[in-house]
Protein backbone atom coordinates (compact mmCIF):
# COMPACT_ATOMS: atom_id res chain seq x y z
CA UNK A 1 0.00 0.00 0.00
CA UNK A 2 2.90 2.36 0.74
CA UNK A 3 4.26 1.86 -2.78
CA UNK A 4 0.86 2.56 -4.34
CA UNK A 5 0.45 5.70 -2.27
CA UNK A 6 3.96 6.86 -3.22
CA UNK A 7 3.23 6.31 -6.91
CA UNK A 8 -0.03 8.24 -6.58
CA UNK A 9 1.74 11.16 -4.87
CA UNK A 10 4.25 11.13 -7.74
CA UNK A 11 1.40 11.65 -10.22
CA UNK A 12 0.88 8.09 -11.42
CA UNK A 13 -2.81 7.35 -12.02
CA UNK A 14 -4.06 4.26 -10.21
CA UNK A 15 -6.66 2.04 -11.89
CA UNK A 16 -8.63 -0.83 -10.40
CA UNK A 17 -8.90 -3.37 -13.22
CA UNK A 18 -11.95 -5.63 -13.63
CA UNK A 19 -13.67 -3.70 -10.89
CA UNK A 20 -16.43 -5.61 -9.18
CA UNK A 21 -14.92 -9.02 -9.78
CA UNK A 22 -12.44 -11.02 -7.74
CA UNK A 23 -10.65 -9.00 -5.09
CA UNK A 24 -11.66 -5.54 -6.27
CA UNK A 25 -14.52 -4.28 -4.15
CA UNK A 26 -16.18 -1.10 -2.98
CA UNK A 27 -14.09 -1.30 0.19
CA UNK A 28 -10.95 -0.59 -1.84
CA UNK A 29 -12.34 2.79 -2.80
CA UNK A 30 -11.98 3.86 0.82
CA UNK A 31 -8.43 2.62 1.31
CA UNK A 32 -6.63 2.86 -2.06
CA UNK A 33 -5.91 6.16 -3.83
CA UNK A 34 -7.85 5.29 -7.00
CA UNK A 35 -8.27 7.42 -10.12
CA UNK A 36 -9.85 4.95 -12.56
CA UNK A 37 -12.40 2.15 -12.25
CA UNK A 38 -12.20 -0.36 -15.06
CA UNK A 39 -15.60 -2.04 -15.14
CA UNK A 40 -15.23 -5.73 -15.96
CA UNK A 41 -16.33 -7.28 -19.24
CA UNK A 42 -18.70 -9.66 -17.47
CA UNK A 43 -20.88 -6.67 -16.51
CA UNK A 44 -20.72 -5.17 -20.00
CA UNK A 45 -21.78 -8.55 -21.43
CA UNK A 46 -25.07 -8.27 -19.54
CA UNK A 47 -26.10 -5.45 -21.88
CA UNK A 48 -26.24 -7.75 -24.91
CA UNK A 49 -27.62 -10.71 -22.98
CA UNK A 50 -30.94 -9.00 -22.40
CA UNK A 51 -30.01 -8.09 -18.85
CA UNK A 52 -30.83 -4.78 -17.31
CA UNK A 53 -27.14 -3.96 -16.90
CA UNK A 54 -27.80 -2.58 -13.43
CA UNK A 55 -24.19 -2.95 -12.35
CA UNK A 56 -22.73 -0.82 -15.16
CA UNK A 57 -25.38 1.78 -14.36
CA UNK A 58 -24.53 1.81 -10.66
CA UNK A 59 -20.77 1.89 -11.26
CA UNK A 60 -20.93 4.99 -13.46
CA UNK A 61 -22.80 6.75 -10.65
CA UNK A 62 -20.25 5.56 -8.08
CA UNK A 63 -17.39 6.72 -10.32
CA UNK A 64 -18.94 10.12 -10.94
CA UNK A 65 -19.79 10.57 -7.27
CA UNK A 66 -16.20 9.86 -6.25
CA UNK A 67 -14.67 11.93 -9.06
CA UNK A 68 -13.16 8.88 -10.78
CA UNK A 69 -12.83 7.99 -14.44
CA UNK A 70 -14.82 4.90 -15.42
CA UNK A 71 -13.63 2.63 -18.25
CA UNK A 72 -15.97 -0.04 -19.57
CA UNK A 73 -14.03 -3.14 -20.63
CA UNK A 74 -14.95 -5.73 -23.22
CA UNK A 75 -17.11 -3.62 -25.52
CA UNK A 76 -17.78 -5.77 -28.58
CA UNK A 77 -20.78 -4.21 -30.32
CA UNK A 78 -22.06 -0.82 -31.41
CA UNK A 79 -25.12 -1.40 -29.24
CA UNK A 80 -23.00 -1.88 -26.13
CA UNK A 81 -20.96 1.23 -26.95
CA UNK A 82 -24.09 3.33 -27.48
CA UNK A 83 -25.74 2.06 -24.30
CA UNK A 84 -22.63 2.82 -22.22
CA UNK A 85 -22.26 6.30 -23.74
CA UNK A 86 -25.92 6.98 -22.89
CA UNK A 87 -25.21 5.99 -19.28
CA UNK A 88 -22.32 8.45 -19.14
CA UNK A 89 -19.24 6.33 -19.85
CA UNK A 90 -16.64 8.41 -21.68
CA UNK A 91 -13.99 5.68 -21.91
CA UNK A 92 -14.18 2.14 -23.19
CA UNK A 93 -12.06 -0.64 -24.56
CA UNK A 94 -12.73 -3.81 -26.44
CA UNK A 95 -12.87 -5.54 -29.81
CA UNK A 96 -15.46 -3.04 -31.03
CA UNK A 97 -12.72 -0.40 -31.09
CA UNK A 98 -9.68 -2.54 -31.95
CA UNK A 99 -8.23 -6.01 -31.61
CA UNK A 100 -5.22 -6.39 -29.28
CA UNK A 101 -1.97 -5.38 -30.97
CA UNK A 102 1.63 -6.33 -30.36
CA UNK A 103 3.98 -3.68 -29.03
CA UNK A 104 5.80 -3.47 -32.35
CA UNK A 105 2.51 -2.83 -34.17
CA UNK A 106 1.66 -0.01 -31.78
CA UNK A 107 5.08 1.60 -32.04
CA UNK A 108 5.16 1.51 -35.85
CA UNK A 109 1.52 2.39 -36.48
CA UNK A 110 1.01 5.75 -38.23
CA UNK A 111 -0.15 8.46 -35.86
CA UNK A 112 0.91 6.55 -32.74
CA UNK A 113 4.32 8.03 -32.27
CA UNK A 114 6.18 5.44 -34.30
CA UNK A 115 7.73 5.32 -37.72
CA UNK A 116 5.28 4.81 -40.41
Amino acid sequence: MEAVEALHRAGVLIALDDFGTGHSSLGLLRTVPVDVLKVGKSFVDEISEGGRAVIVDVLIHVSNGLGLHAVAEGIETAEQAAYLRALGYHYGQGYYYAKPARELELVSAPGRGGGG
